[in-house]
């Protein structure tokens, strides 16, 4: 029995000896860790110059074949690979027997480049909008600095600079850049280890409009459908007295004495809209007020129209079927422009409307023919209207 168990274990020494199944030759050169760039080399002694070193790196698997000396084999880890920082695994294949490990590529210490990635670019004054800045310093491989790295930060807003420095964590670094009160550029700049980044910009735009006041200027109050009202806002600003942006759309709502409704719009300019809206032909009341959608309104103003002419003259010659209207003179006693519209409108003797028509003036006169089937000397009432004045002539 004794006789078995050494000779088991004899069996055993001389497979060990001979390579088992486990890889048991020392390796000369190993390291643990590198720097990008360095040159990488593994070095093995009394290994068959078949051997292949398998490397799993962050590119995939490589298979390495080695360079044989006398008593060694040299695997030189290609660049590409040596170049690029984090974890790269390796095992050695030598017939049925293995050998593996790690090695540890950290970045270079002074960074090359620094990436900045920031944004939004435009933000609204107050205290709750806010743009986000990713820092990442890398090597000249692209690699990005080591974990605990200083990035400093600066923001300048307005004649004031803030500095604050934040560790990289995760192979970058960011920081939050609240929007301010005012409206204006936030200017950023990054750097790490010396390097700087260059300048970012976040624009600081004025924040929701708040309610404004409307204003009429006109140079007189008649209906003469000729002149143009202009209606202009107050200096429109937000809820920190920044004046809004620049072309801001206003909407404008006009309502009649008959309750109809008319719209027009303007845009913003220093925080003042004009609209321009065209004196009404007929006396009317006018309730204007204006709105930015969703944002603020204006109050409600009231504007008043008078008739633009008196009293006319109409001279009837029905002998020959014609109805002259005029002169119509303005309040200054000048003749109205061309194209005002007059309206005749023939009524029977029932007041019921015969027939009617339409024509503009020219030259302060409107001149109609009637028709020359009717016989207008029976009991007919002509009904004239313009510029909201009305006058029957029997």
């Amino acid at each position: 029995m004794k006789k078995y168990i050494i000779i088991s274990c004899l069996l055993v020494i001389g497979m060990l000896k001979a390579g088992g199944i486990f890889l048991e030759q020392p390796a000369i050169s190993i390291p643990e860790e590198i720097t990008a760039g360095e040159e990488l080399v593994l070095e093995f002694i009394n290994i068959d110059s078949k051997s292949r070193l398998l490397i799993d790196s962050s590119y995939g698997k490589t298979i390495l074949s080695p360079e044989t000396n006398t008593n060694s084999s040299v695997y030189h880890i290609p660049e590409f690979i040596s170049n690029k920082a984090g974890i790269m695994k390796w095992k050695l294949i030598n017939g049925t027997k293995f050998k593996s490990g790690t090695i540890r590529i950290i970045a270079a210490v002074a960074p090359e480049i620094i990436e900045n990635y920031f944004g939004p670019r435009s933000i609204q004054a107050g205290d709750r909008d806010y743009s986000m800045l990713v820092s990442i310093p890398t090597d000249k491989f692209d690699n990005p600095l080591n974990d605990g790295t200083e990035v400093k930060i600066s923001e300048f807003f307005q004649g004031t600079l803030k500095n604050d420095s934040v560790e990289m964590k995760n192979m970058f670094t960011w920081k939050n850049i609240f929007s301010k009160k005012k409206s204006g550029n936030i200017i950023v700049a990054s750097a790490a280890k010396g390097l700087q980044s260059k300048e970012m910009i976040s624009q600081v735009y004025p924040s929701l409009a708040t309610d404004f006041k409307l204003k009429i200027q006109r140079e007189h109050s008649y209906a003469d459908g000729n002149q143009v009202t202009k209606v202009k806002t107050s200096t429109i600003r937000d809820e920190f007295e920044n004046i809004i942006s620049d072309g801001t759309s206003v909407e404008f709502l006009i309502r009649d004495s008959k309750n109809a409704i008319q719209k027009t719009y303007a845009t913003t300019i220093d925080g003042v809209a004009t609209a321009q809206l065209l004196h009404p032909e007929t006396p009317e009341d006018w309730r204007i007020s204006a709105n930015i959608t969703g944002m603020a309104k204006s109050d409600v103003v009231e504007v008043n129209y008078e008739p633009v002419i008196g009293d006319y003259e109409v001279q009837l010659n029905l002998q020959n079927k014609l109805i002259t209207v005029g002169p119509l003179t303005s309040f200054l006693g000048q003749l109205i422009p061309d194209g005002a519209e007059v309206h005749l409108k023939v009524l029977d003797k029932n007041k019921e409307i015969h027939h009617e028509f339409s024509e503009p003036t020219k030259a302060g006169f409107a001149i109609f023919n009637l028709r020359t089937d009717i016989n207008y000397t029976d009991s007919f009432t002509f009904k004239i209207e313009t510029l909201g004045v009305t006058k029957s002539v029997q």
